[in-house]
């Protein structure tokens, strides 16, 4: 069964940020401590919007499979099918998030809530692509300026959770490995993991190795520079402390080298990083029913740009980068009898980045600037929300979190570059960003639901359109030059959603709408000069008066027959800049279908997806429209079992007729993957 007010997709949650604190008895609890093992190496457990799922039968079960797919996909595969979603992509590797037409600008994504700070310039480094499935516990999509959870942001923003290690009676060890290869770049996958109990202690490793080759989009078209080599490894300690409290450490760490960006002038060298948390958890009171949790993070970030293996480059340049922030969090969460809840939640962050730039014109001194000049951000914030039923039809949620942060510029050189420009270091200056947000759900009957979710929000420019200096974007061929001035942009939401659901059928509409003040975006300056060759000339970042961006989301899901049933999503947004011209990377209207069917020896699923053409475009932005498309993938899977074990079986086929497309979001008009053929192999013990 789903249990929520807002019903959108699920895979499973066996144990989630919720879990430890609605026990009903000191046995349940002793069961919740055992029960941290149930195939939690396989919880890719989806938490959107307040969803709970409580067992694993009927429709939550099929989706689950839907949505988890091959156990070796990669996080852009998983993410791309979420209503809401899209993967802008550079390549073949690190693809962007984007929610409802907003990209990582307007987004806050975070791992297990710790804030974390991607250390490229050119945006080829999104928090997601330091995760893995393989790691990934549970997935929080929050959507609009209620993401309580995260930082301040006018978006909202992802947090994934990772596997922890798990208790398990029956088991002492216990885990999975798998391989996986696919055509189209030549792509070999490894994953393991591994989990140990004993006596209140458990531990827990998992990696991943990806490497590919250069792969070929649709019609056999050869996408050079589009290789890439991966390895992903996290190491968890879990110690359980009386009967309840429990320790948490956990390592994570992804390195990756010979990355190639073919919708970019530079490839990378070397991107890592490295993640570190502690969390203390306890849970009190009459039947366990509250929690507190303390967590201490650390991570750093490196990441290499360079140019050294591209042919017919006009002048080589080197661009590192890198970052580190350290956090502390402390919430709370207090549930009475009714099930009405409040939660607190206390965070204390520090975080500095640096990017600098060395170009070496041919017979010519070399020429060095900073693109991030030692940006340090700190800051506080405080936040409660909470639900209640005001009867047994309606339900109201509400919160409210304030977050005063500081940013300035470290590094004496980068502060007399903005001196030409006339532009203060703001050192001195705190800046609140606050977010308020209101639900109200409504039972319209004993099978559907009507909600309305307003919610206004405040977020800190970023470090490039703070200060950024001379860092060029692909899509426009401009360098971009950041403001120090530079105002918070202003977010108003308004959700309206309907949701039917009955032992056969499930339908889930929303309708967004959000209004930005202060919005910020490049616009051009006919007064500065480019510095990068080839550029078009430069843009600045500046508070534009508004923005408005609007859509719906759909998912619908109908069980055909115990074994058989249908999935489809629909998404589409439309957005206006603050001179009613469209605004840039806005996708076009977009609808995946898919239907499942276990037969007696195999589960079948064939899968659409269909695009409109995106003929509404920004000409500021140079942006060119795309046409409409049309892809078909099938797969076919079989499970065994035996002995408490399984072996899995996949082999699929994607883009079965090998379409040559792009998605409208891509940069550079590069393809994406034509046909690809996957075989997938994992054993489970």
């Amino acid at each position: 069964m789903i249990k929520s007010t807002s019903i959108i997709i699920i895979l499973l949650v066996l144990f989630g940020f919720e879990a430890h604190s609605q026990f009903a008895n000191q046995e349940e609890y002793q069961a919740w401590l055992d029960s941290l093992a149930k195939e939690n190496y396989i919880a890719n457990t989806i938490l959107l919007e307040e969803v709970n799922v409580l067992s694993r039968s009927g429709k939550e079960k099929d989706f689950y499979e839907y949505l988890r797919g091959n156990p070796m996909n990669s996080v852009d595969d998983f993410v791309h099918h979420l209503p809401g979603m899209n993967m802008s992509r550079k390549g073949n590797y690190a693809s962007e998030p984007m929610m409802r037409g907003m990209d990582i600008n307007r987004l806050e994504v975070n791992i297990d809530g710790m804030r974390i700070k991607p250390a490229c310039t050119d945006r080829m480094d999104p928090v997601t692509s330091y995760m893995e499935p393989n790691n990934m516990a549970t997935l929080e999509l929050e959507k609009g300026s209620e993401g309580f959870k995260s930082a301040s942001s006018t978006g909202h923003g992802l947090n994934f959770t990772t596997k922890s290690p798990v208790f398990d009676r029956s088991r002492q060890v216990k885990g999975m490995v798998g391989l996986k290869y696919g055509t189209v770049a030549n792509e070999f996958s490894q994953m393991g993991d591994v989990n140990w109990n004993s006596k209140g202690s458990a531990v827990r490793f998992n990696f991943v190795n990806r490497w590919a080759g250069n792969y070929y989009g649709g019609e056999k078209t050869l996408v050079e520079n589009s290789g890439f080599n991966k390895l992903n490894f996290s190491l968890g300690y879990s110690q359980q402390i009386g009967e309840s409290d429990l320790i948490k450490i956990h390592y994570i760490q992804d390195e990756a080298w010979d990355i190639g960006y073919p919708a970019l002038p530079m490839d990378v060298s070397r991107a890592s990083a490295k993640m570190l948390s502690g969390t203390y958890l306890r849970s009190f009171g009459a039947e366990k029913r509250n929690s507190m949790d303390v967590k201490f993070y650390y991570n750093t970030i490196v990441h290499i740009m360079d140019d050294s293996k591209r042919e017919d480059v006009v002048m080589h340049m080197d661009m590192p980068g890198e970052t580190q922030t350290i956090g502390t969090i402390f919430s709370t969460r207090l549930v009475n009898q009714k099930g009405n809840s409040i939660n607190t939640k206390v965070e204390l962050y520090n975080s500095y980045s640096f990017a600098e730039m060395t170009m070496y014109p041919e017979g010519q001194s070399s020429m060095y600037m900073q693109t991030w000049p030692g940006i340090r951000q700190y800051g506080f914030s405080v936040g409660v929300d909470g639900k209640a039923a005001l009867s047994s039809k309606t339900r109201v949620s509400a919160g409210l979190r304030l977050e005063v942060a500081k940013m300035y510029m470290e590094e004496d050189f980068g502060i007399s570059q903005f001196d030409v420009f006339g532009k203060e270091n703001t050192e001195e200056e705190f800046t609140p960003l606050p977010t308020v947000f209101l639900g109200l759900d409504r039972k319209l009957g004993s099978k559907s639901n009507l909600g309305i979710r307003g919610s206004y929000g405040v977020r800190m420019p970023n470090n490039s359109e703070k200060f950024g200096f001379y860092i060029f974007n692909s899509t426009d061929r401009f360098d971009y030059v950041g403001d120090p001035e530079i105002q918070p942009e202003n977010s108003f939401k308004l959700d309206l959603e309907y949701t039917y659901q009955s032992s056969r059928f499930t339908f889930k509409v929303t309708q967004f709408n959000y209004y930005f003040t202060n919005y910020i975006l490049g616009v051009s300056d006919t007064i500065l000069q480019a510095m990068t060759p080839g550029a078009q000339g430069v843009k600045t970042y500046s508070n534009t008066s508004n923005a408005s961006l609007n859509g719906i989301e759909l998912f619908s899901q109908f069980e055909l027959s115990p074994k058989t049933g249908l999935i489809a999503t629909i998404n589409y947004s439309h957005g206006n800049d603050y001179e009613g011209e469209p605004l840039p990377f806005i996708p076009p209207f977009k609808m995946m279908a898919s239907t499942y069917s276990r037969l007696k020896l195999f589960t079948i699923q064939p899968e659409v997806v269909y695009a409109a053409a995106q003929n509404r475009v920004s000409e500021k932005n140079i942006e060119s429209s795309t046409p409409s498309f049309w892809l078909f993938n099938f797969k076919i899977s079989k499970d065994y079992q035996f002995n408490n074990k399984r072996l899995r079986g996949v082999v699929g086929i994607e883009n079965i007729f090998d379409n040559l497309y792009r998605e409208h979001i891509d940069w550079g008009g590069i393809p994406r993957p034509g046909r690809n053929i996957f075989v997938d192999l994992s054993f489970s013990f």
